[in-house]
């Protein structure tokens, strides 16, 4: 036999064995399938209707039911009726279309992956320092309504006074917590996170370095913006302010020790061989008190005109 024909029988025999084998594979996975399948082993997932980016939150319409057939369920994933545990999840790593979502890809609910995303577009988050009494003895919780206040102590007590900041602003964390505690138990926390407009946000920074921040919690469904003005301490306490400090007006003294007022128009009048200083004020004589007294004219001051 001749060598080509040799080969040719070589590649022939090949040949068929691949389709052979090629056969026999997916004969047994559609037998097994539909052993899977008829013994109940169908499960529907959760997956990415889009691939999403790490970091974003998934929407609605991000999310799609798929149907597997597999011996046993896919750890972490989520079945149809759970669309609440994905919406508004946000991805921590990326997903491509068609990927099931689990918890692995999936950060927690009060991850702080997740408050860049609570801050609607235009809006900011920022931080204030508190104390007990400020945050309400540990009754803020993220979701919230607060109003924020400010209060000022003077240089006298009556002088105090307290003023609205901003009103109905919602609280987007307490300390690093993003969610309620689930028990509902009170979490004392030194910094509370609201959310503000940016020109909201610098006068909270202003008036942390010029007084004390106080929140005022709010009815859930109590959404009004009243116009208030300040509130003095002497309204409150019925102690009149003290006026302010009068003027000190320091004098000029004339040789002879007699003062007058610094500003004016100095008028000399000389009568004879005497003369004598009058000030004027807005077209009026000062108190003949404070001018000078009549002093004898030199020689030198001989000279015509009789006034200056």
């Amino acid at each position: 036999m001749k060598l080509r024909q040799r080969i040719l029988i070589v590649l022939v025999a090949a040949l068929l064995c691949l389709v052979l084998t090629v056969g026999v594979y997916f004969h047994n996975r559609n037998v097994h399938d539909a052993g899977v399948r008829s013994a109940g082993h169908v499960w529907q997932y959760l997956a990415a209707s889009r691939s999403i980016a790490e970091g974003e939150r998934v929407g609605p319409s991000d999310i799609v039911v798929i149907t597997s057939t597999s011996d046993q369920p896919l750890v972490g994933a989520f079945g149809p009726n759970e669309r609440a545990k994905v919406l508004g999840r946000i991805v921590s790593y990326p997903m491509t279309s068609g990927m099931v979502f689990t918890g692995s890809y999936l950060a927690s609910a009060d991850s702080a992956m997740g408050l860049p995303h609570k801050i609607p577009d235009g809006m900011r988050a920022i931080s204030v320092k508190t104390t007990d009494v400020n945050d309400l003895g540990g009754f803020l919780y993220p979701g919230v309504r607060v109003d924020v206040l400010l209060a000022v102590k003077g240089a006298e007590k009556t002088s105090s006074r307290s003023l609205v900041l901003v009103q109905n602003v919602t609280v987007l964390a307490t300390g690093k917590q993003l969610t309620p505690d689930p028990s509902g138990k009170p979490t004392e926390a030194s910094i509370v996170t609201v959310l503000v407009t940016p020109d909201q946000a610098q006068r909270i920074v202003l008036a942390e370095e010029g007084g004390t921040i106080y929140f005022s919690l709010r009815n859930g469904g109590d959404n009004d913006m009243t116009e208030q003005k300040p509130t003095l301490f002497s309204e409150i306490s019925g102690v009149p302010s003290a006026p302010p400090p009068a003027p000190v007006v320091k004098h000029k003294t004339l040789a002879s020790g007699a003062p007058f007022p610094p500003t004016g128009t100095s008028v000399v009048t000389v009568l004879g061989s005497q003369s004598y200083t009058q000030m004027f004020r807005g077209n009026l004589p000062v108190n003949p008190s404070q001018n000078a007294p009549l002093a004898p004219r030199s020689e030198s001051q001989n000279t015509p005109g009789a006034q200056r």
